[in-house]
């Protein structure tokens, strides 16, 4: 790391980024706030300057990706005039690209991580963990209502395609054959038509 690279990860962001990559690679119990300094270039009392705990490191590395993410996603919520399909392929096309377009490649599981924060933070990350939820049910709906999609347990759906694209960040690799385009289209088609082709008075819906 040069003189100038180490100035920069003494700041608030350097620290977050610097932290958010050590967590991913290392899990949070077996980082340490030494580790986080010797990767930012600084002293511990550097970071203790912008931070408590590390536990309010963690914090912030979620909040910050789960503000984010909901930023992306909260103009599909009350969107009563797009086709809920389209609605639905933008979900999962930004909730893609905010899992595994670059840098974002080592974003925290905050389902997992979750349990190292304190009850107040917890709560908080639930929040937005909940609108993210509420989101997409939304649009679940809508394409039910609209005889677009068949009869699903809303909440059942809603998880499902959750961990499809949570679970992509094991998998995929943007080396890969696919894109994250291609990515994003193959989980929508699977999720429209599921695995059995040409149901009986099933309305297959057309894919662009």
């Amino acid at each position: 790391m040069t003189e100038k690279q180490g100035r920069g990860a003494q700041t608030r962001e350097g620290i977050l980024v610097e932290a958010e990559r050590l967590f991913y690679a290392e899990g949070f119990d077996r980082t340490s706030m030494r580790d986080i300094a010797t990767a930012c270039g600084c002293s511990q009392g550097n970071i203790y300057n912008h931070f408590h705990s590390k536990e309010e490191v963690l914090y912030v590395v979620c909040l910050n990706e789960m503000q984010r993410l909901i930023s992306m996603l909260e103009p599909l919520e009350n969107d009563d005039n797009t086709s809920p399909v389209e609605q639905l392929r933008a979900f999962i096309e930004r909730h893609v690209e905010h899992t595994l377009a670059p840098p974002k490649g080592e974003l925290l599981h905050f389902d997992i991580e979750l349990r190292h924060l304190s009850p107040p933070h917890q709560a908080e990350i639930i929040k937005l963990r909940d609108a993210y939820d509420r989101i997409l049910r939304k649009i679940i709906r809508r394409g039910v209502d609209a005889g677009l999609f068949g009869k699903v347990d809303e909440k059942l759906a809603n998880y499902a395609i959750a961990s499809i694209i949570v679970r992509a960040r094991f998998w995929y690799s943007l080396q890969g054959e696919l894109s994250l385009t291609e990515l994003s289209n193959g989980i929508l088609k699977f999720l429209l038509n599921g695995l059995k082709p040409g149901v009986k008075n099933r309305q297959q819906v057309k894919m662009a």
